[in-house]
């Protein structure tokens, strides 16, 4: 993701010229000695620097996109993040690995603005071959379904995402598919109506990895509470959920 900061492009070209003065230095310096000796010094150098420019602009392009990232879910700023990020996509090559997961991290963004259609658009390309990629895309599309009311698609992605947790050899990927998996469907039943477990969400709430997710929880208990009748519990769980909400669609 070097070409998508400004300070990772400058970082990256800056080493890499450095490294040049360099081969230019060294062979002015050995032009006295066998022609041999300043070539492969030359290439020696340059080759150092194309991998130290690489190694060096991908860490700032990292830590540049982990700011980004904290917009949403640290500050719970989408629309901000949705500014700041767009440009970001747009630098990847269409139809690159690096593109769809850019375009994944977006489309939570639309998510948590409740811009439900838009996050959607991002996440109807397929990821082949690529079955942590197909899963958290299909996480996604599956939460955008439940935060939009629309409870039969998310049933039906649901059944596509047990397709690929089925497929998957790698145990930790199965079971954080399967575990995203569990909360969706406490979620969509939520949504339905239909019972869950209200200790198992409880838990869920206290190890939720980060906020967003939180907030989904605590929708969810709110709408549990609402089936359940116990007016006190719901209206406990919407304070909650608008005095955590930051900017996210959580606070309508």
């Amino acid at each position: 993701m070097i070409r998508c900061f400004l300070k990772s492009r400058i970082i990256s070209v800056g080493i890499l010229f450095l490294f040049l003065i360099l081969a230019v230095a060294v062979v002015v310096n050995d032009l006295d000695k066998p022609i041999y000796i300043p070539i492969i010094a030359c290439i020696l150098l340059l080759g150092l620097g194309i991998i130290l420019s690489r190694l060096a602009g991908n860490i700032v392009a990292d830590r540049e996109n982990m700011h980004l990232l904290s917009i949403l879910h640290i500050y719970l700023d989408p629309e901000r993040f949705i500014t700041a990020y767009l440009p970001v996509v747009n630098r990847l090559p269409e139809g690159s690995r690096l593109r769809l997961i850019a375009e994944g991290y977006l489309a939570v963004g639309y998510d948590a603005a409740g811009r439900f259609d838009e996050a959607l658009s991002l996440l109807e390309k397929p990821a082949p071959n690529d079955p942590a990629l197909a899963g958290t895309r299909a996480v996604s599309r599956i939460s955008c379904y439940i935060g939009s009311g629309r409870a039969a698609d998310a049933r039906r992605e649901l059944s596509a995402l047990d397709s690929i947790i089925s497929e998957t050899k790698r145990d930790n990927l199965r079971q954080n598919l399967s575990a995203s998996r569990r909360l969706l469907e406490a979620r969509l039943h939520t949504l339905e109506g239909l019972p869950v477990d209200r200790a198992e969400l409880g838990r869920a709430l206290d190890r939720a990895p980060y906020q967003l997710q939180r907030l989904e929880i605590l929708e969810a208990l709110a709408r549990d509470a609402d089936r359940l009748g116990q007016k006190e519990k719901a209206q406990a769980c919407r304070d909650r959920l608008h005095k955590e909400a930051g900017k996210t669609r959580y606070l309508k």
